[in-house]
């Protein structure tokens, strides 16, 4: 699609301009070859219209230069004249040296197919019509009466091919107007979903950190560190989806950091430990030893991992067998780790070997054709399979089942510490770190709440306000050390307050907030002045190191 809409954009306004630019000077070049050439006929044509080609050549370049400084304000009007122009420069050419310059009408074709590309289908007909008029009329008298043939070759050159070329050149103009109408219409859904369903897991992961900075019991705190790691799970599993939806070019964003092989693998039993007991399915795991340091993104590892036990648990029958094999071996500087994943089910059958990795298919096996899913988990698989560099394979267990085995290389690293408990976290920050004054633009009332608490446990001061509204002359009159910007707020879009105060050289830094991800809003944000980009839900280990950095300037 890349290539088609590029094809597109090479026959309209400003390119096109390039091509002609060109075409003309390589007339201006051949009749000056010509002034002195061994045929009286064509010598005295190429001096007649030597002066006109210049001419054209001056025009065209002036031309060139005007439609790119207009383009973006009169697209349709700048490629309508570029095509007149183009029609007109043929047309005066060949009049005035119709031997010498007849391979001109060779472009008249093109012309069709380019007013075809930029005006669709509706333009076939009239540029057909100009281009045999201007064919017809550039001819000396008599011409084509003495050359009957030459007449239906030359109508069969400029309108039957150009009517079947620009018949398909709008079938292809079509598809990609469709097809880019789609991709804007599912930016803009990622976009919103993202916000939408990352906002409630903002408040509950958040909320949760709060419980964990109070007094609570040995119980409750395992209790909440259950609840947050399910919480994650579940943003995980949302950012599964919004993944599939913003995928371009089936690559997934990878980011890397140290984690540890053994709790990688703790995370996904723990995670998948109910699923199996509800089932009376046995979950064993071989190699949960393994204590290799990763520089990897482990989050995806898990992603992976969850995703095989678990489909390996819903199509295993009741009472039945999981079996989860780690191997890790250090080869230098690298770890090469194999996971592999078995079931006592049914198995694949060899026909949907095919297609159990494409999206939303989903296998009509038994009971496990009444689980919820849709047909994602082995999609996903693959992407960050693929992404890693590393290969999956399937085949079939000694139980009879399922079995598929993951193999990939990461760097290895050495042991990091563990990161301290949120309440340490504070009080280290607030020890450290100098008081800051800060401005939040929060739209949701429980979020704003939730920031403030974290902040003033921080050490820091906070005001809020619930929209954009005035955000300049709030910040003029509160004079914050940082701002914290939500993007998405009503009346008073986050990025018109962004552009506004970033334009301030006087202005305190500002520190985005967004669910939404993408690259290119990140890369908008940054362009636009903020100083950094917070992802919600919000990491509070995030928020700190950026304050940290506002401090430290």
């Amino acid at each position: 699609m890349h290539h088609l809409v590029w094809l597109l954009s090479c026959l309209q306004e400003p390119r096109a301009s390039g091509f002609r630019v060109l075409l003309q000077a390589l007339v201006v070049l051949w009749c000056w070859l010509w002034l002195d050439g061994p045929q009286p006929v064509l010598a005295n044509e190429a001096a007649s219209v030597l002066p006109v080609a210049v001419a054209l050549l001056a025009v065209s370049v002036t031309w060139a230069l005007v439609a790119r400084l207009c383009m973006e304000r009169c697209r349709h009007w700048c490629d309508g004249v570029g095509l007149l122009l183009s029609l007109a420069m043929v047309a005066i050419q060949v009049d005035a040296a119709f031997i010498l310059l007849m391979t001109l009408n060779a472009a008249l074709p093109f012309l069709v197919i380019s007013a075809t590309a930029v005006y669709g289908r509706r333009a076939i007909a009239p540029a057909i019509a100009s281009t045999a008029l201007t064919l017809l009329w550039a001819a000396p008298e008599g011409y084509w009466v003495s050359r009957p043939a030459y007449l239906a070759y030359a109508l069969a050159l400029t309108i039957l091919l150009p009517l079947v070329v620009a018949s398909l050149m709008a079938a292809m103009r079509d598809i990609a107007l469709r097809a880019i109408a789609s991709r804007e219409a599912q930016g803009r859904f990622v976009s919103t979903m993202s916000h939408e369903l990352r906002t409630p897991l903002n408040a509950i992961i958040s909320g949760m950190q709060l419980m964990e900075v109070g007094t609570v019991s040995a119980a409750q705190r395992h209790a909440l560190a259950t609840v947050a790691r399910q919480a994650q799970a579940l943003r995980h599993r949302i950012d599964d989806v919004l993944d599939v939806a913003s995928i371009d070019g089936g690559r997934l964003q990878l980011r890397l950091h140290p984690c540890s092989l053994r709790s990688i693998i703790e995370s996904v039993q723990a995670t998948c430990m109910p699923a199996a007991a509800d089932k009376g399915v046995l979950l064993q795991l071989d190699g949960s030893e393994c204590d290799v340091w990763m520089l990897a993104d482990g989050g995806r590892i898990e992603q992976v991992v969850t995703n095989l036990v678990c489909n390996a648990i819903k199509f295993s029958p009741m009472a039945g067998e999981v079996w989860v094999s780690i191997n890790a071996t250090r080869s230098g500087d690298d770890c090469q780790v194999q996971i592999e994943v078995c079931d006592s089910g049914t198995g694949i059958e060899a026909a949907d070997l095919e297609t159990i990795f494409s999206p939303f298919v989903q296998l009509s096996q038994g009971e496990a054709r009444c689980e919820q899913g849709v047909g994602l988990g082995l999609y996903i698989v693959r992407l960050i399979s693929d992404a890693m560099g590393g290969t999956i394979s399937v085949g079939r267990s000694e139980a009879g089942g399922a079995s598929f085995a993951w193999r990939f290389t990461v760097a290895s690293t050495t042991e990091v510490d563990p990161l301290p408990s949120l309440e340490e976290l504070l009080q280290s920050h607030a020890a450290s770190v100098r008081p800051l004054h800060c401005l939040l633009f929060e739209d949701v009332e429980t979020k704003r709440e939730v920031v403030e608490r974290l902040l003033q446990s921080a050490g820091h001061r906070l005001s809020s306000r619930h929209d954009g509204h005035d955000a300049r002359k709030v910040i003029m009159a509160l004079g914050p050390d940082v701002v914290l910007l939500d993007l998405h707020m009503p009346g008073c879009s986050g990025w018109e307050v962004l552009e506004s105060v970033a334009s301030d050289p006087g202005a305190p830094p500002v520190l985005v907030m967004s669910a939404d991800t993408r690259v290119q809003v990140i890369e908008r944000a940054r362009a636009l002045g903020a100083a950094g980009f917070l992802c919600k839900p919000l990491d509070i280990h995030d928020v700190l190191d950026m304050l940290r950095g506002v401090a430290e300037r």
